[in-house]
Order: structure tokens, then sequence, then C-alpha cells
């Protein structure tokens, strides 16, 4: 489960590929149908970007971080829901796409490749996605406050490595910058 943004304005390159008939269509088909969709996405970002709610979330919490840095003024309290609000303009997706791009260029944390971003809101997990016992978790949240970030995993005393179950990696975020400079504006779905 997860979050649908797509775009109000979408800069496209070329029209989106037509589905075949599914009833009808041959292995064949399907695949090429499928390979020039993922070709035809690349190609224009603008028009959709998904997440799950587990990424969603650190991301809405950039955006208000980014727009408080940046003085955008955006309201990120309605985007934690699927019902349709997002950024009305290019203008504004433009001026945030800037301000997340900044936000990650002045993090020497972000720097590396594979990245992330780990926003502790009370769930955890080890690094293979397993949540964590009851108790641990109590330990953890007794330990850190919502709202802290974490750019590791955190070592346990056993040696073992537990994160916090809300994270984004840094090339989904960049995905997500794509798609704000070629949205025309945005909703949440």
């Amino acid at each position: 489960m997860g979050v649908d943004i797509s775009g109000i304005n979408p800069i496209l390159t070329s029209p989106k590929p037509e589905q075949p008939d599914w009833d009808t269509a041959t292995e064949q088909e399907t695949t090429d149908y499928w390979k020039a969709f993922s070709e035809w996405q690349e190609a224009n970002p603008g028009d959709y970007f998904r997440a799950s709610w587990w990424s969603w979330r650190p991301i809405v919490y950039l955006i208000d971080h980014a727009s408080n840095l940046h003085n955008l003024g955006i309201e990120t309290r309605s985007m934690h829901y699927n019902d349709g609000e997002g950024l009305k303009t290019q203008k504004e997706c433009n001026r945030l796409a800037d301000a997340l791009e900044s936000i990650i260029e002045s993090n020497e944390e972000l720097q590396e490749e594979n990245a992330s971003i780990y926003l502790c809101l009370g769930s955890w997990c080890t690094t293979n996605g397993a949540f964590v016992s009851e108790s641990i978790k109590l330990k953890l949240n007794e330990t850190y406050e919502q709202g802290d970030i974490f750019y590791t995993p955190l070592v346990m005393p056993d040696g073992s490595l537990i994160v916090s179950s809300h994270s984004v990696e840094i090339e989904h975020l960049r995905e997500f910058i794509r798609f704000l400079r070629g949205c025309g504006g945005f909703q949440v779905w």
C-alpha cells in the first residue's frame, strides 16, 4: 500500500503507448507493451511517481524541511493522505525541486550512491525488513524521538543492525525530484 502521485499537467515528450487487449494479447505483445511503457515512463518522469507509505512519509518530512529552510510556504499536512492534495503549479514544483537538491548537495551523508534517509516515527526493523520485537521497539522509542534522522543503521548491543521502518533511498528521492521538474503540479492519491 502506498501513494500514487499524479502530475497535473505533465510535460510529455511522446504519446503514452496504447495497452493491448489483455484478453487476447500474446506473450510477445504483453512483453513489448511493458517494455515500451517502461521506456515511456523514463522519458516522461512528470506523469507519475509512486512510493510506499514507508518511503513517502520521509519524503513529506523533507518537503516540509525544504519549505521551512527556503521559505517556500508549502503546506504538507494534507500530503499525508490520498485525497488529491499537492502543489498546483510547475513553478512551485521547480522551487521545491531546487530546495530538495540543495538539501542533498549540502549534506555529506547523502553523497554516497546508495545513501538512505531513515526517519524515526516509532517503527523499527532489521536491515532485511523484519520488524523488531516489541521490547526492542519500546527501548528504541525511549531512546530516540519521533522526527530524529539517521543516515546509517543503528548497531544494537548484540551487533545486529536496526533501521527505522520509514526510510527513503537517495535514488528514490532523486526520482521524485525528476518527477517534480516535469509534472506541472501534482496530486497525492
